[in-house]
């Protein structure tokens, strides 16, 4: 994720930022876009989507000159991602135990049975 963020700075250094208020920003990249820091919103969408600053986001967080972590989500974070795995996780040691009468694991569920359908089977037709 450091490098994607590296990635869309780079790319926005050279596009133009224009403040509209304090945290709503129009970026000029190839057409206009609209962003807003505290609600969190790019007009192209994509920050939306995935919780990570697009490129014209990162441009307006440079323009105001404000630290670029601050702007992503929670879930990319390192501190996040040890919270998650700290609790351990154990193994199911003996698979057996847990099969049913019918020798299909408890709580599978299994395919429907079906019928073939009547009627003579399609073929496959050759252009050759």
């Amino acid at each position: 994720m450091e490098t994607r963020l590296w990635e869309n700075a780079k790319a926005g250094r050279t596009w133009a930022v224009r403040h509209s208020s304090y945290t709503v920003f129009e970026v000029f990249a190839d057409y206009s876009v609209i962003v807003d820091l505290r609600q969190r919103i790019c007009s192209c969408g994509l920050w939306k989507i995935d919780g990570f600053p697009c490129t014209h986001v990162v441009a307006a967080i440079l323009a105001k000159k404000d630290p670029v972590y601050d702007y992503v989500e929670c879930y990319y974070r390192s501190d996040f991602f040890q919270k998650a795995y700290e609790s351990p996780i154990f193994l199911i040691l003996d698979i057996g135990k847990g099969m049913g009468s019918n020798g299909s694991a408890a709580g599978v569920v299994l395919p429907p049975i079906t019928k073939r359908p009547a009627g003579r089977p399609l073929t496959k037709r050759s252009f050759w």
